[in-house]
């Protein structure tokens, strides 16, 4: 019997498939067969790590899938080959970037060629070729000569470290680090290049809804785009003619603004301050522009700040309010200018008590949900401390409320504060009580199960000591007799505990003294009060627009896109710098403004190309007279922001992009990659798209009509793999060991769903391994055609075999669809389990047809997952054309429509998504299976999972936080 030896096996079909061009896209299609499949193109680092093969071989599985179906697939791979790594490679290494980064290509190419990954490298492109920077070039002049890209001084990030700006989307954490060094970045004053993305910001925005793409992601996109609707609010300044705008998304509390706070950048906050605080404040920006983020938005650091001895007109409440500077507030939201509402903001609330600023309450809270004809009545809340810092509570059991502080209802000729004392004799006893406090008016709505009635209640909370320990018995009406413990508990178990929205309000507002910033309703608002919150939005914004003082206006958190960088490995922005002239973008017919490959590289906070006089020193395209040219170069992301436009037509020399090439191929069918690329790379590649449809003749909007995330692998121990933890796992040096690289592609996509990941383990790719030998072990037994003389219950053996097969066929292709990759495999190990016992029970020389037509679908099922294994079987059992040109099995409806069951899956009780899989499949099945949806993964992504009800053909249910 032939040993499964990949070490001779895939090297052998490598070669086949590099020499017959098996992989190579089709020049021509039938119409509506075409498949465009693309995964996000590597940098050029050195090596393939194991995270390049996890997102590789998902991939390549998906484009192997669909040649099978039938499709002429497009999966090309390319090289990002731009940027910073390679440059401080060479620092590191002493060798030009040029030679490093093409070095690295051919390393990382032929470790693909290991991986057995299908690629048609006759598209191969490379993001630091001049014949592909050309294009990229051209790219920046479109923007430039439509305005939408431009020069500006401003405040940029700046990162020591890397010595170079860095956008906006670079900047991580709430440290401000940068994203490739973890360096905290600082803030210097520079001129650079932009794209203004954010004309584009309503339709990247609006045009999510409609993609085919993981909920996570597009929320991300949607929250870092930041749509803010409110309205800008002009607050002259007294005594000057100056004014400070200010954009706030809740007008509705402007008659609770006391004072307005300047971020220290702003442009106002030198100019409004007055003689005598001018040295003051100067000291105090000076302190805060020293300052990362991070330090600026710390508890403490939101109290600290400085008064410019200026006042501003509150147009609504038609007062003078002071002028503060303070770090909390930054330029780069809004308008760097906040009016401050510390009644309903917490910060600006702390900000208030740490200096003595008013506090005026605008707004009445509403707790609880609508009730259906309601009673209406006056209520108080009664928390009541003792000198150990507990809490006085009433504990009504689960049917009747749970644990609740004091309550009841005002009496006529009560005030709120005698009200709180007799219900506190009443249902406690205790008579000594000193008042502390008391919340605003909470408008509540809720259900009495104590008396059976729905109630609509205007209740007031009241903070109480107790004075003494001293207990009168309890004075209870017949329906509260026996049906409450009174229980003192801490300050934590009251937080937990006290689950009702209006005993919980007056909790956070006395207790932990946290205001109220929701909607509600209006008072202290002048003629608004009694309106909602909504209501009133609109209505004081249209009479402060009568006196021309706001007007309703939108805005986003997305900034435009900082483009330039003070570093020599990326594109020559094709700008040339004339002192007669000014800015001049250099022609179209001069391009590509090539990068000299031999230059002093080392980072010295100024583009090292100012060192290269040649390149530096030009001629101005307009008057012919001495210039300069440009010496930053572009962001890599702008590199690939088009990319995939070039990919069907590599060698195209008139333009970007072959117009009928993209119409055929474009937009990608299915692209992915991983989900740190979420905001920048697929950000900005949607901007790019819609900038070439309105200036350069693209049909389509959106450049990707299905993305897949794949998740993030791990070292063994569960940690990301580092040489640090001594954790890693080479690809190399498993294919080397003898497992080889089809054991490792199954068991990197058997570990758990694509889309979530897993730790990488050694004595799992052994166990892949065992399994491959199976088959191996398996088709030898077909070929040796082994028989029994006779087989008493052939015809049902057959037919469980036929059964099994198509089952085993719906199942692996509904997972290929759905990209349930381990669930796919197991079926596989399910159906090779079941040809072994078939084997000893129908061996293949009793039943040949039966064992042919099995072993024929097991290979063809295996071969995206298994490439080289499965080609070599199914060439040793006869079959000459490759087995990755063979078409996909189908199934027989009829053979497994009776064993599929569909089941709803809810979360929290409600359906969300519904789910059809075989009867009788496991509860583990069924969870995976049911997390995996599209819908349940997106709602699940930022909930904890408390339990999970798996009822077999029934249902699932997701109970979460």
């Amino acid at each position: 019997m032939k040993q499964y030896d990949p070490k001779a096996i895939e090297p052998k079909w490598q070669q086949v498939w590099q020499e017959t061009g098996l992989y190579e896209t089709a020049v021509s299609s039938v119409e509506g067969q075409d498949w465009y499949q693309l995964a996000m193109f590597p940098y050029p680092s050195g090596n393939l790590h194991a995270g390049h093969w996890y997102a590789m071989t998902g991939a390549d599985v998906l484009a192997r899938y669909r040649r099978m179906q039938g499709k002429n697939v497009l999966f090309p791979m390319g090289w990002d080959a731009f940027g910073l790594p390679a440059e401080n490679a060479a620092i590191k290494h002493g060798i030009p970037p040029a030679e490093w980064t093409r070095s690295n290509i051919a390393d990382m190419k032929q470790q693909f060629g290991r991986m057995g990954a299908s690629f048609d490298w006759n598209k191969e492109l490379s993001t630091a070729d001049p014949d592909y920077y050309r294009w990229t070039q051209w790219l920046f002049l479109l923007l430039y000569e439509q305005g939408l890209a431009y020069r500006e001084k401003g405040l940029q990030h700046w990162c020591p470290s890397c010595q170079t700006v860095l956008a906006n989307e670079q900047v991580v954490g709430q440290a401000n680090l940068c994203e490739r060094c973890d360096t905290p970045v600082e803030k210097k004053e520079l001129e650079q290049w932009f794209f203004k993305i954010t004309d584009y910001a309503e339709e990247l925005l609006g045009d999510l809804d409609d993609l085919d793409w993981p909920e996570k992601i597009k929320t991300m996109q949607r929250d870092w785009i930041g749509k803010s609707q409110g309205a800008q609010v002009t607050f002259p300044v007294v005594d000057t003619d100056e004014e400070i705008e200010v954009f706030t998304t809740r007008p509705d509390t402007i008659y609770g603004a006391t004072y307005m706070v300047l971020a220290p950048e702003h442009p106002l906050a030198g100019e409004v301050t007055t003689p005598s605080r001018q040295e003051a404040v100067e000291t105090y920006i000076a302190e805060a522009e020293r300052k990362n983020a991070e330090d600026r938005s710390g508890q403490e650091a939101g109290k600290s700040g400085v008064f410019t001895g200026a006042y501003v007109y509150n147009p609504a409440t038609e007062k003078e309010i002071p002028v503060w500077v303070s770090e909390y507030v930054l330029m780069e939201y809004g308008t760097g200018a906040i009016m401050a509402v510390p009644a309903h903001d917490q910060r600006d609330y702390e900000f208030a008590r740490e200096h003595d600023l008013p506090v005026r309450v605008v707004l009445e809270p509403v707790t609880g949900e609508e009730q259906e004809n309601p009673q209406y009545r006056r209520s108080i809340v009664a928390v009541v401390e003792n000198e150990r810092g507990e809490l006085l509570t009433l504990n009504w059991g689960g049917q009747m409320g749970g644990r609740l502080f004091i309550g009841g209802g005002v009496e006529e000729g009560e005030d709120i504060i005698q009200a709180a004392r007799r219900e506190i004799r009443e249902e406690t006893g205790y008579q000594q009580v000193e008042h502390l406090a008391f919340t605003e008016i909470v408008h509540h709505r809720y259900f009495a199960h104590n008396k059976q009635v729905p109630r609509h209640i205007e209740a007031t909370g009241l903070y109480f000591r107790l004075q003494g320990e001293e207990q009168d018995e309890q004075s209870l009406d017949s329906y509260e007799t026996g049906k409450f413990e009174l229980e003192w508990v801490s300050l934590e178990q009251a937080g937990r505990e006290v689950e009702d929205p209006l005993h919980q309000y007056v909790f956070q507002r006395l207790i932990r003294d946290q205001v109220y910033t929701g909607e509600g309703v209006l008072t202290n608002s002048n003629d608004f009060d009694g309106l909602d919150s909504e209501t009133a939005r609109s209505r004081i914004v249209d009479e402060l627009h009568t006196r021309g003082y706001a007007r309703a206006a939108v805005q986003y958190k997305l900034r435009d896109w900082l483009i330039s960088r003070q570093r020599y490995w990326g594109t020559p922005i094709p700008i040339v710098h004339c002192e007669a002239c000014g800015i001049v973008p250099v022609p179209e017919e001069e391009l590509p403004v090539k990068l000299p490959e031999d230059v002093e590289f080392e980072p010295t906070g100024k583009s090292p190309l100012l060192d290269r006089e040649d390149f530096v020193h030009t001629t101005c395209p307009q008057c012919q007279g001495a210039a300069r040219r440009e010496v930053d170069t572009m962001d890599t992301f702008v590199d690939s922001s088009w990319y995939f436009l070039r990919f069907p037509n590599t060698g195209y020399d008139q333009g970007a992009f072959d117009p009928e090439a993209v119409q055929r191929w474009l937009p990608v069918d299915h692209y992915t990659g991983g989900i740190e690329h979420a905001i920048l790379h697929l950000l900005y590649a949607r901007f790019i798209t819609k900038v070439l449809r309105d200036y350069a003749g693209l049909t389509f909007s959106e450049p990707f009509r299905k993305l897949t995330s794949q998740g993030v692998i791990l070292g063994p121990d569960g940690h990301k793999m580092s040489k640090s933890r001594g954790n890693i796992i080479n690809p190399e040096e498993v294919i080397d060991s003898g497992y080889g690289a089809d054991s490792l592609r199954a068991f990197l996509l058997f570990i758990g769903p694509w889309t979530e990941g897993g730790p990488v383990s050694m004595e799992g790719i052994a166990g892949v391994y065992r399994f491959m030998n199976r088959v191996w072990k398996l088709l030898q037994a077909y070929q040796d055609g082994n028989w029994f003389d006779s087989v008493d219950n052939q015809s049902e053996l057959e037919l469980q075999a036929r059964q099994s097969m198509h089952q085993t066929i719906q199942k692996v292709t509904q997972d290929l669809d759905d990209i349930r990759f381990n669930t796919a495999i197991a079926s596989l190990m399910e159906y090779v389990n079941h040809l072994h016992k078939l084997k000893s029970e129908l061996p293949p020389g009793n039943s040949p047809w039966i064992w042919s037509e099995s072993v024929g679908v097991l290979l063809r099922l295996l071969a995206p997952f298994t490439p080289h294994m499965s080609e070599e079987l199914w060439q040793q059992i006869g079959q000459e054309e490759s087995i990755h040109l063979q078409p996909w099995p189908s199934y027989d409806p009829s053979q497994v429509a009776e064993n599929m069951v569909t089941i709803p899956i809810q979360i929290n009780g409600r359906v969300r998504d519904r789910l059809t899989l075989p009867a009788g499949s496991s509860e583990e099945e069924i969870t995976e299976r049911a997390r995996q949806t599209d819908r349940v993964s997106g709602e699940l992504a930022n909930q904890e999972i408390t339990r999970t009800v798996a009822v077999v053909d029934k249902l699932v249910n997701f109970v979460t936080t």
